[in-house]
């Protein structure tokens, strides 16, 4: 066949050949590129049917378009010969390349979820691989992962006659028999059964076996002991054949190689998800990261920042000068005892003892309409909430338990997943009869996941009415079954209905999902939207006393993140919360939010820190809880103290991509950047959408590397969001980089006066201004200084104790050269926001200083 031309396509040398037909290399002339030709078996051409059934199934594997796929271009005859067209991959096959102890676990990473992803798209387009194996999955000259023969044992295969059970042996494809290759085929291919796209997912699980072990899970000497150990044995985790290896590793393999399909991954993309989560989860490290110093100087400058003009160096210096200042002071006030006391923590916040219980309550499953599903919430919620209140019982936080998908997992695989001992889920109906009334039926158990035993398991069937009452009664049953009494005087959370209008409490939750999308999402409209849900159900019941609570620490929180910094805004945070004690005099959520009032309005943090010692005493393991303790004392300048909190508090919420982020950002004030990088990095894992830890990332990275143009690299997939901040940020960016025009042309057509967060307020043009400077164009710089003058000295007049707007206002000043102007309110910002108060708002104030005598 060498030398020999099908149509245009010239064959230059042979690559291989096996019972799906022969390989080869050759030129397409026309196209002027190499391809490989697979011809088909003369068996096949002879069959019309079949070959038209091949065909049809062909244009569907080559409809495929992944990077991970090799693309089939083309099934033509010429000369009586059948032939496939396919990209030509060079490169080496992982039988080749699988290491006798297997891949380092970076690398393993790197390699094994690309073919996770690749399986995961060909399964959305209905395409089956059918014989995946290390000899089908290469490796590129240019280190890229490709699976070959997609789809293609398939369509070679013949309809199976009803009794096949025949067993395929290494390459045999014959008619007539199950197809694949032994070693890697999954159980309902060795039985000759219909196969689907979960057949893959099995021989993956043999294949990242492989590549993680360097060993093959199922052995034997013939085929038929082969097939005996695929279809009964369950193979040694991976764990155990190679150390070093994360125990999530060998539950995620286990998982894969379930021999009931049903019980496997149900798609290529949970095991993706689940691979790219652990690799996160291990860059970022599942255990607290060590300790480090707290750098002495910034980083060093990149090569364009060297190239900036002279008047911007001062003003880096002068910067770097004053985080050294602030850190110095942070650390000498501490050493002198200047700082406040330590707060007192309940003995629950202390480290857990060996015996201490931990278990999590599963999102209760709604059996009834589609519109009852905040009910099921809801009783999820009030439960969880009960059990949090004893101090010796850990509860996963509900946001944890929400997120946590456990899509075909076991409760073994859950409490693993988890760190938890015990797992309470259950099922909720709501019955509405035709005179009115509503009965609601509860089926909660209470799983032990070391044995998987249920200690416990009942039917609640009561009228609506009762329902807070069940709650309660199903918290006791766990209490008792735990052998957890309450001792002193502790009481659980309170048992009576915290409204008995359900249609309030519809929106309460409603409410609560818009916040949470809002965290999410950095998207203050939706905070918005929660203030306005808020409002009507405290309408509906105006004594419903935690959506009082909750009113107000939405309104603390439009005003602590700079979107709404009114006077009224913040007035309105204390009247709910007012309201709230009022009803509720004893109510911890609203002492919680009398604290968040504190922390996030007035900045008093020892009245908030005394509003959550009190609360503390009944949720004694509230996660949210510990971390705003945390996030006070942070900053205060005790970081370390913080660190620990956090890491606590993380344990209980460990899906929280919020407090991750959090977590991150305090290694990053502590200077620890590459600790923060991995921390922000884990959270992404966790949830690739979550914009706040991708614009922390970003941000970290400016400061670890200079690299302002690196920054604007990593920001720059938020711009697309719509949200116009993030454009702001990305110009910034370009700016510290050197990149000037470019940072100008990033704001060009964003049209908002002015854009803030806590820390800084940020007038759009008077970032034009320092782009203009910077560019040679002084004068357009004067006039959108000028501009930026104008907007400041309206919103001081309308907001005189925001520091925010001073030390705006005086880098506006000095842009335009009114230096006395420009020092005045550079002063005033830090008048306003001290370092001694708050060393991380303190410390922004005293880097405008220093940037506006730089500038002057």
């Amino acid at each position: 066949m060498i030398d020999k031309t099908l149509s245009h396509y010239r064959i230059t040398a042979k690559l291989g050949a096996g019972g799906m037909g022969e390989v080869y290399e050759a030129e397409d002339t026309e196209l002027r590129r190499k391809v490989a030709l697979k011809i088909l078996p003369q068996e096949l051409a002879q069959d019309p049917e079949r070959l038209e059934r091949f065909k049809r199934e062909a244009r569907a594997v080559a409809a495929l378009n992944h990077p991970n796929i090799v693309t089939l271009h083309s099934v033509e005859e010429a000369e009586s010969q059948h032939f496939l067209t396919m990209e030509l991959v060079e490169g080496q096959s992982f039988d080749q390349l699988i290491p006798d102890q297997g891949f380092e676990l970076d690398r393993f990473f790197e390699l094994a979820i690309p073919i996770a992803d690749a399986l995961s798209a060909a399964h959305e387009k209905g395409v089956v691989h059918r014989d995946l194996k290390p000899a089908n999955v290469m490796l590129t000259a240019d280190g890229r992962v490709k699976i070959v023969d997609f789809g293609l044992a398939k369509l070679w295969e013949k309809e199976p006659a009803d009794d096949s059970t025949e067993l395929a042996t290494e390459g045999l494809t014959k008619e007539g028999v199950a197809m694949g290759t032994a070693p890697y085929m999954s159980p309902e291919q060795l039985q000759g059964k219909e196969v689907d796209h979960r057949s893959d997912l099995f021989s993956l699980g043999i294949l990242l076996y492989e590549m993680s072990t360097g060993v093959r899970p199922f052995k034997g000497q013939s085929s038929i002991d082969l097939a005996s150990s695929i279809l009964k044995d369950d193979p040694d985790s991976v764990t155990e054949i190679r150390e070093g290896l994360p125990r999530h590793l060998g539950r995620i393999i286990r998982h894969c190689l379930e021999k009931d399909p049903d019980l496997r991954y149900q798609s290529g993309k949970d095991v993706r998800n689940e691979l790219a989560g652990l690799k996160g989860e291990v860059e970022s490290g599942a255990v607290p990261l060590s300790t480090g110093a707290i750098p002495a100087v910034p980083p060093p400058p990149t090569a364009a920042a060297k190239q900036r003009p002279g008047w911007l160096i001062p003003a880096a210096l002068a910067a770097g000068a004053l985080i050294v200042v602030a850190l110095i002071w942070m650390n000498r006030g501490r050493e002198a005892g200047t700082v406040v006391e330590s707060i007192t923590p309940s003995e629950s916040a202390v480290a857990v003892e060996p015996e201490f219980k931990k278990m999590v309550v599963l999102p209760f499953e709604n059996l009834g309409a589609a519109e009852d599903e905040y009910f099921a919430a809801g009783m999820t919620e009030e439960i969880s909430a009960r059990l949090a209140s004893v101090k010796d019982l850990g509860v996963i936080s509900r946001s944890t338990a929400v997120q946590y998908d456990r899509t075909g997992k076991t409760l073994m695989q859950v409490g693993e997943d988890l760190g938890v001992g015990y797992v309470l889920e259950g099922t909720v109906r709501w019955a509405r009869n035709p005179d009115g009334s509503s009965r609601v039926r509860v089926t909660p158990q209470l799983i032990r996941v070391a044995d998987d035993t249920q200690l416990w398991a009942e039917t609640y069937d009561r009228t609506l009415e009762d329902i807070f009452e069940v709650q309660t009664e199903i918290a006791g049953k766990v209490l008792a079954e735990l052998d957890l009494a309450l001792v002193g005087g502790e009481q659980m959370a309170a048992v009576e209905a915290p409204t008995e209008n359900l249609d309030a409490y519809n929106l309460y939750l409603r409410a609560l999902n818009a916040a949470e999308r809002a965290e999410a999402l950095s998207r203050e409209e939706e905070r918005h939207m929660a203030v306005q849900i808020l409002e009507q159900a405290v309408e509906l019941d105006p004594e419903f006393a935690i959506a009082w609570a909750e009113l107000s620490q939405q309104h603390a929180l439009l005003y602590f993140n700079g979107d709404d910094r009114t006077e009224e805004r913040l007035e309105s945070a204390r009247a709910a919360v007012d309201r709230a004690l009022e009803i509720d005099p004893e109510l911890p959520q609203g002492h919680v939010a009398l604290g968040r009032y504190f922390y996030w309005g007035p900045r008093d943090y020892d009245k908030a820190l005394e509003q959550f010692t009190i609360a503390e005493k009944d949720l004694p393991n509230d996660s949210e809880l510990m971390a705003s303790i945390a996030y006070i004392i942070r900053r205060q300048g005790r970081f370390e103290e913080a660190l620990e909190r956090q890491q606590k508090a993380l344990e209980l919420n460990p899906r929280s991509v919020q407090q991750s982020r959090a977590l991150g950002t305090t290694y990053m004030q502590l200077g620890r950047y590459e600790e923060a990088d991995r921390q922000l990095a884990g959270t992404l894992a966790m949830a690739p959408d979550y914009v706040a830890a991708g614009v922390w990332r970003a941000w970290n990275w400016l400061l670890w590397k200079g690299d302002g143009l690196g920054a604007a690299e990593r920001i720059e997939p938020y711009t697309r969001l719509g949200v116009d901040v993030f454009k702001v940020l990305r110009g910034y960016y370009l700016y510290l980089g050197g990149s000037y025009a470019e940072a100008l042309a990033a704001i060009e057509d964003l049209s908002e006066d002015l854009y803030s967060n806590q820390f800084y307020a940020n007038p759009l043009a008077l970032n034009r201004a320092y782009a203009l400077k910077a560019l040679g164009r002084p004068e357009e710089a004067r006039a959108a200084a000028s501009e930026a003058v104008e907007v400041l000295e309206r919103e001081v007049l309308a907001n005189p104790d925001d520091p925010r707007m001073h030390a705006a206002l005086g880098l506006a000043y000095a842009m335009v050269g009114r230096e006395e102007e420009a020092v005045r309110e550079g002063e005033r910002a830090v008048k306003l926001q001290p370092v001694s108060v708050d060393v991380l708002e303190g410390s922004a104030k005293l880097l405008e200083l220093g940037t506006i005598h730089a500038l002057l």
